[in-house]
């Protein structure tokens, strides 16, 4: 048997398995597997305080972590793996203290936060609670402070100094007491100008506003321990509907 004789053979065996195949339905779950677009659906996010060990709300100039936990379902035949997750988006001034010729300063934030080593995973068809870390407050600077990397300058959009901001200052994040206790997201965070969103299947998508809770302060113990932190996230997410 020659060559071109072997091809055509083999030609007309891969053409007949196609129709059979194709009768059928084709192999099963090949269309699912390589074809539809993995999903994520987001069900709720819960901002926290993690305050270092010896601090807690009651100290003077608490050191703490801006950390989250957010709850996910994964609806697809596989498992899925979330790659970061990210604050990002406008705010000014909290403190109404820094101004620009009477005019509020605004920030442009883009800030990366990590899931906590092995919490990335979601398993085909379950939901999961995924631990996150944005970043560390020492506390020991004016509220104020800007930190490098950043630019700024006039910004004829805002009518304002306008600066881009990657580690985030308490002005632009909190709202917070005498004692410099954070108590609260600022409200661009609720209204949707601040937002949090995952990076998932190479997309950013963003968390709506309503989804996200108060937030919540926590020790670095009571952080530790995921069923806590798993029931108060139940527990606020409930308040928050």
């Amino acid at each position: 048997m020659d060559i071109s004789t072997k091809i055509s053979i083999g030609a007309l065996v891969v053409a007949t398995l196609t129709g059979i195949l194709g009768a059928f339905g084709g192999i099963p779950g090949i269309k699912s597997l390589f074809f539809s677009k993995p999903r994520l659906k987001i069900e709720g996010f819960m901002p926290a305080v993690v305050y270092d060990e010896g601090n807690t709300k009651e100290s003077m100039y608490p050191k703490f972590t801006l950390k989250g936990m957010i709850k996910v379902s994964n609806p697809n035949n596989f498992d899925i793996n979330i790659n970061e997750i990210k604050l990002y988006g406008r705010t000014q001034d909290s403190s109404g203290k820094y101004k620009h010729k009477g005019n509020p300063l605004f920030y442009e934030l883009s800030v990366p936060g990590l899931f906590e080593s092995g919490s990335d995973i979601v398993k085909a068809y379950s939901s999961a609670f995924l631990r996150c870390n944005f970043t560390h407050f020492e506390n020991d600077q004016e509220p104020g402070v800007m930190h490098a990397p950043m630019k700024g300058g006039y910004s004829e959009e805002v009518g304002s100094l306008l600066f881009h901001i990657y580690v985030p200052s308490y002005n632009q994040l909190f709202k917070f007491n005498e004692r410099r206790v954070p108590y609260e997201l600022v409200g661009e965070a609720y209204n949707g100008k601040l937002n949090f969103a995952v990076v998932f299947n190479n997309e950013l998508i963003k968390l709506n506003p309503k989804l996200i809770t108060t937030l919540v302060a926590f020790s670095k113990d009571e952080w530790e321990n995921n069923e806590t932190v798993i029931k108060i996230f139940n527990a606020t997410t409930s308040l928050s509907k």
